[in-house]
């Protein structure tokens, strides 16, 4: 029985995998088959100890094992379920890890009943957790600085705006003032590509597009230089088609009617119609410095007509609940203003006034 009950399982898993539909279920039957394959060998080697003596060892060799060989190709195919941290990619929680292998013991017994049992509850906690992750932007069980870059979230970081963001955490992460949006309507927000690229050398830039995710903001360090622009309209294509959601670049670019047409978020100090080489090499993915600030490749960058901020991976989650704070402390601040009240009481200034002596 636990033979075919293996089998079976293997064969649900390949199957699911290949659905996309059912993501969540997919995750955890491909789990669970990877489990009862990998483990069952183990567990009866183990078969003298007691089952909680068996579960421990299994729970820390698991860990690491599985999430080093299938992690990465679960990013790939399922990049909802997969957060991403300041630590690195955290696919497997022991939130997850004990229903399959609470399975795998069921299997080992080979009693059909448990099997049943534990096949339903591995079925209902797989898209449970799938519903919650597409549902919040966020995997159930992640803690502060494992929330999901999901588009959600982007949505909300370009609605939030980047002045709100920036005083939010603490006015940090403002590039200067000379980096603009080439079209002031289009707003950015997304992951940062790191590109450190030579003064009128655009190779990196090329190499960076090939590099690319779906969803990445290529912020470029193009070192200010005015006398040249290493983008534009053929690079504007690329990227589109690679799904890059934006550029922010110090230097400048050209075709300006052509980008704008195009609907792509570019963020620069200006316009040159001045080629640039291809020969130079220098950086992705690395820390550079973009309009006076550091930014890290997988740190968030938000762009709008105000001007371009930096949000750090890692406090993403307390940065947007700070400026949504933020948000509804200004809008009461509106509702107080339209009732008569000043802005010299609301943000408690006439103390200070009456230091400086202004009456």
């Amino acid at each position: 029985m636990a033979d075919s009950g293996i089998s079976m399982m293997a064969a649900i898993a390949t199957v699911l995998v290949f659905m996309p539909g059912f993501m969540g279920l997919s995750f955890f039957a491909a789990i669970a088959s990877t489990d009862v394959l990998a483990w069952r060998a183990v567990l009866g080697w183990m078969s003298k100890t007691t089952d909680i003596v068996r579960l421990s060892i299994i729970v820390l060799i698991k860990n690491k094992i599985i999430e080093s060989q299938v992690s990465h190709w679960l990013k790939r195919r399922f990049p909802p379920l997969c957060p991403e941290t300041e630590n690195g990619l955290q696919i497997i929680e022991y939130q997850y890890i004990l229903p399959s292998l609470y399975f795998c013991l069921a299997l080992e017994k080979g009693r059909f009943c448990r099997q049943v049992i534990f096949i339903v509850f591995l079925l209902f906690l797989s898209m449970s957790c799938a519903d919650e992750t597409l549902r919040t932007g966020r995997s159930p069980h992640s803690g502060k600085g494992q929330r999901m870059t999901s588009q959600t979230v982007m949505d909300t970081l370009k609605t939030l705006g980047s002045a709100t963001i920036h005083e939010a955490q603490g006015q940090r992460g403002a590039m200067d003032s000379g980096i603009k949006p080439l079209d002031p309507t289009l707003r950015v927000a997304g992951r940062a590509l790191t590109v450190d690229c030579s003064p009128g050398d655009n190779l990196l830039i090329h190499y960076a597009i090939s590099k690319a995710r779906p969803g990445d903001v290529l912020v470029v360090d193009a070192k200010g230089f005015t006398e040249g622009g290493p983008w534009g309209d053929i690079l504007t294509l690329a990227a589109t088609l690679a799904g890059i959601s934006g550029l922010i670049i110090d230097g400048m670019v050209r075709d300006a009617d052509t980008i704008i047409e195009s609907r792509f978020p570019v963020f620069c100090r200006g316009l040159s119609i001045k080629g640039t080489h291809k020969h130079q090499s220098g950086k992705v993915n690395e820390t550079i410095q973009c309009g006076g600030v550091a930014i890290r490749a997988g740190d968030i960058v938000v762009g709008d007509r105000d001007g371009v901020v930096v949000v750090a991976s890692e406090a993403l989650d307390d940065v947007i609940t700070a400026s949504q704070a933020r948000e509804e402390k200004e809008e009461a601040f509106r509702r107080e203003l339209e009732q008569g009240a000043s802005t010299l009481d609301l943000l408690n200034l006439r103390g200070t006034l009456d230091r400086l002596g202004l009456k």
